[in-house]
């Protein structure tokens, strides 16, 4: 599936390798937020990260990346959602 105009994705799940419980698969996460702002275009990622073996993933893809990923501190706040779009240039 490819769509050309995508920019939000939510990572539901973080990619891990086959077998593994906490090796990211860099290959997949790189294909999915590939996705978000693509051709020019403004885009954000959101990865939801329920446990400690997901902030692992998360830590190993930062690292791998050499790229911090800003976290939405509070998941029950509109205002920090809505800032998250923002710096993401997806609303004024």
């Amino acid at each position: 599936f490819d769509q050309a105009q995508v920019n939000l994705v939510i990572n539901y799940d973080m990619p891990i390798k086959f077998g593994t419980r906490d090796e990211p698969d860099y290959e997949v996460y790189l294909h999915r937020i590939g996705r978000a702002g693509r051709f020019g275009r403004k885009g954000a990622v959101f990865n939801l990260l329920c446990g400690e073996t997901d902030n692992t993933v998360m830590r190993k893809i930062e690292t791998y990346f050499q790229h911090n990923v800003p976290e939405v501190r509070n998941w029950q706040s509109e205002e920090d959602f809505e800032r998250a779009l923002k710096d993401a240039g997806l609303v004024e």
